[in-house]
């Protein structure tokens, strides 16, 4: 869903604001944000999961031909995520103090596909930030 404002909770994840040489780190820390595309210093990019909600909030700022504009969604994680829908995958962070893993479920959707006879195949559809991946997760 898009969103023009994050919501004020408790996040784990990060920010990069443009007048920083590296990102924010969030541990279980409240924020929130307007997302006006005309401030400056602005959000370069921001991934904030809210484990309370299961909330996952992923911002990037784009440059435009004459200005440039927020593409800022959140995402809803279901209870289970043990289905065949949800693959978890860890990514090694760069740049966030304190920080080594990311963890992100890729949510995969079943679509026909006329290569395959009409037949559903499932296809990759979001990236959903999900928080930090400890040292006993696997890589």
């Amino acid at each position: 869903m898009k969103i023009d404002k994050i919501p004020e909770a408790v996040y784990e994840g990060y920010y990069w604001m443009s007048d920083k040489d590296k990102p924010t780190t969030l541990n279980s820390k409240s924020f929130s944000d307007q997302l006006d595309a005309s401030t400056n210093p602005f959000i370069i990019e921001a991934q904030l999961y809210d484990e309370k909600t299961r909330t996952s909030i992923s911002v990037r700022y784009v440059d435009g031909e004459s200005d440039g504009k927020y593409v800022a969604n959140s995402y809803q994680l279901p209870e289970d995520i043990s289905t065949d829908e949800y693959t978890e995958q860890v990514y090694i962070a760069h740049r966030l103090e304190g920080v080594s893993r990311l963890r992100f479920y890729r949510h995969w959707v079943a679509d026909p596909d006329g290569l395959c006879e009409g037949m559903e195949v499932l296809k990759p559809k979001e990236l959903i930030f999900a928080g930090f991946a400890g040292k006993e997760d696997k890589q």
